[in-house]
């Protein structure tokens, strides 16, 4: 298995440590769940994995320094959870950006810039002003169903003398009494309750401090204020983030967030918002940076003219809420929204992204899952001069030559994601990649290719190029030498290569980190040992043969390495940088031997004299065995003919039948005899 997808789901609990069994998966997503505890450690395991997403779960704890030993990893997200700390920004970590890690209030360091100091201490007067919350807090209890019996609420209590800041869910901003700045409510309305719920938001009032207010996954289709009203939110002067995805929010809720005039958070995936996107009612948010309105009823157009007041907004997420159309607005250019959403929806034509042209400031695009089949429909981008990021994944393109002169994307882009088309590319429409001079990323996987242009070599900056599960074919050794030198990342798996195993166009190629390849025959290469930066090499089920080089214990930089179900032979080189690997590593090679499978290469013969003996007596085993054989077939017989013999003799009805049957018999046979005589 190569890919786990079980987003989505309402799978609950804490993600179990066996996941790091699964050594062979590449992808791995649980994100959208209700999946709470720490991240598990035994998932830097995964040495193979090279996309993993636990987004928008209810996670807590450190984030593991361990997952920086994933070498492979392409894309990782943790976005929108209850993680806390210092972000360990080391080894391959250090290439992903803060969108890896929004929706974490308590998370801090690189790359999101937020400092890892406590929080300072408030002026008195703010103390007292909190200081009832201590006692409102057990308020709490009478607004949820049976609380005792909700999990994960077992240290809440209401007793008014206990410290709520020491209640599982609350974090307060000093060990012991301080002010509350988090709470994390989600899912505390236990499964059984099928009821909606309406929620009295008046408990908020005593926590002016409140920096973080998570209610998520539950059962939520009203929000009310007996005492404030609308302006509820208002008195939180300092919350940041407001979660309240996955519940059943209809459009009665944005009145009470038009008062959240702080913050900079706001996720409202999976609601039951309707009609055009709510961006007028959510003016007032002027600090607003990251919306989030996934998976609602939204429908027909949306217009870039309800960006106007939310200035400051960065983060924009559409995906799957029925959008048809981007809007245009003349004369309007916005200049802080870098990342937009817009997979899964159903765009089809370029009138429909007619709006692009106004954010001039866009980096990151995704237009993944919609129903885009040619470069006329996506022709506006190509006047996106700052757009970096682009992913066109699951759509129905076949090629992207186009009918217009010019590019087909603009040339300021880095990441291109075209898997899981139909592309099978003339060489108009890959030289539209060609051009593309600035390109790091590639990913082709999942296509109808069935060969490469040398025009790729040009993209002298590409580091990541994923060609897997294509039909690419031909000599192995003539493709190779016709890819960009810089490459880091190289995925050959699932196509139809022919020609032995030659590593030589490969040897000069000393950025090279990770090399996958399937279908292959021939023998390892020792030269392979001169690619010093080498990290990964999966040569996995191909029908390779010969020895196992030593010379790739020099390798000191390889952290993956598998070359099982394969045909090779003899003993494994176990030394040098080789003693880290594991029997796995060779499993499926019935004619290896040494460490670490634990076969011996030299299997001691038996003694001659020894063996002689032992033949002789199986063989003289045999005999007796035929001699008692004959003997017990004769008794058998002789017994027979003796009994029936005896049972003859007995003047019986049945032994005169028997005579009887005998004469008439021989009286048949004499008529016949006499007939024919």
């Amino acid at each position: 298995m190569y890919g786990l997808d079980l987003s989505s789901n309402r799978l609950s609990g804490e993600i179990p440590v066996e996941i790091g069994n699964l050594h062979n998966i590449r992808s791995l997503n649980l994100s959208s769940n209700r999946l709470t505890s720490s991240i598990p450690d035994s998932i830097s395991k995964l040495m193979d994995l090279e996309s993993l997403d636990l987004s928008n779960n209810k996670l807590d704890g450190n984030i593991s320094p361990q997952l920086a030993s994933l070498d492979s990893l392409g894309y990782f997200n943790v976005s929108f959870n209850n993680l806390s700390g210092e972000i360990p920004i080391n080894g391959h970590l250090l290439t992903f950006g803060e969108m890896s890690y929004i929706g974490n209030a308590h998370l801090c360091g690189l790359p999101i810039n937020k400092s890892c100091n406590s929080f300072p201490e408030q002026a008195k007067e703010e103390e007292e002003e909190e200081g009832d919350g201590v006692i409102d807090m057990s308020y709490i209890n009478s607004l949820i169903p049976s609380p005792h019996e909700v999990r994960n609420l077992e240290s809440w209590s209401d007793d008014p003398k206990s410290d709520c800041c020491l209640w599982e869910r609350v974090n307060c901003s000093d060990a012991i009494g301080g002010h509350v700045v988090d709470l994390s409510l989600n899912e505390i309305m236990p499964y059984t309750v099928m009821d909606m719920i309406s929620l009295n938001l008046s408990f908020l009032h005593s926590f002016p401090q409140l920096q973080s207010l998570d209610f998520s996954f539950n059962a939520i289709n009203h929000l009310f204020d007996p005492i404030h009203g609308y302006k509820s939110f208002q008195r939180l002067e300092k919350l940041r983030t407001l979660d309240l995805s996955y519940n059943n929010l209809n459009n009665s809720v944005l009145p009470f967030l038009t008062a959240a005039r702080s913050l900079r958070t706001l996720n409202l995936r999976s609601n039951t918002l309707e009609g055009v996107p709510p961006l007028n009612e959510l003016a007032n948010m002027t600090e607003l940076r990251v919306l989030v309105l996934e998976l609602n009823r939204l429908i027909s157009s949306f217009s870039v003219q309800g960006l106007i007041n939310l200035r400051e907004l960065e983060i924009l997420d559409l995906r799957s809420t029925g959008i048809t159309n981007i809007e245009a607005y003349d004369g309007l250019r916005m200049t802080k929204l870098k990342t937009l959403y817009l997979s899964s929806n159903e765009f089809s034509e370029a009138a429909q992204l007619k709006g692009l042209e106004n954010l001039v400031e866009l980096k990151v695009l995704s237009l993944a899952g919609n129903y885009f089949n040619h470069t006329r429909s996506i022709e506006v981008l190509k006047d996106m001069p700052k757009l970096q990021e682009l992913d066109l994944s699951s759509n129905r393109f076949s090629d992207l030559n186009g009918n217009h002169e010019g590019a087909v994307f603009p040339s300021s882009l880095q990441v291109l994601s075209l898997q899981g088309n139909q592309l099978s590319l003339t060489a108009k429409g890959y030289s539209n990649i060609c051009a593309l001079t600035k390109l790091r990323e590639l990913d082709l996987r999942y296509n109808a290719l069935t060969n490469l242009p040398y025009c790729l070599c040009n993209l002298s900056r590409l580091r990541t190029l994923d060609l897997s599960d294509n039909q690419l074919n031909g000599n192995l050794s003539s493709f190779v030498s016709g890819l960009p030198s810089a490459l880091e990342y190289l995925s050959l798996l699932g196509n139809y290569f022919s020609g032995s195993f030659l590593f030589s166009s490969m040897v000069n190629r000393t950025r090279l980190t990770v090399f996958k390849l399937s279908s292959e025959f021939g023998s390892i290469p020792y030269n392979i040992s001169k690619i010093k930066h080498l990290e990964s090499l999966d040569l996995s089920s191909n029908r390779l043969d010969g020895h196992v080089p030593p010379q790739l214990a020099d390798l000191d930089s390889l952290g993956v390495f598998n070359v099982s179900c394969n045909n090779l032979s003899g003993e494994i080189p176990f030394n040098g940088h080789l003693v880290t690997f594991d029997e796995k590593s060779y499993i499926g090679n019935a004619h290896l031997c040494g460490l670490p499978i634990n076969k011996s290469c030299n299997p001691v013969p038996e003694p001659s004299a020894s063996k002689q003996a032992k033949e002789e007596e199986e063989e003289g085993d045999g005999v007796i065995d035929m001699v008692w054989f004959y003997w017990t077939c004769g008794a058998v017989y002789i017994s027979t003919l003796l009994a029936l013999s005896a049972f003859l003799c007995i003047d019986s009805r049945w032994s005169r039948e028997w005579f009887y049957r005998v004469d008439l018999l021989v009286h048949h046979f004499q008529r016949f005899k006499d007939r024919f005589l």
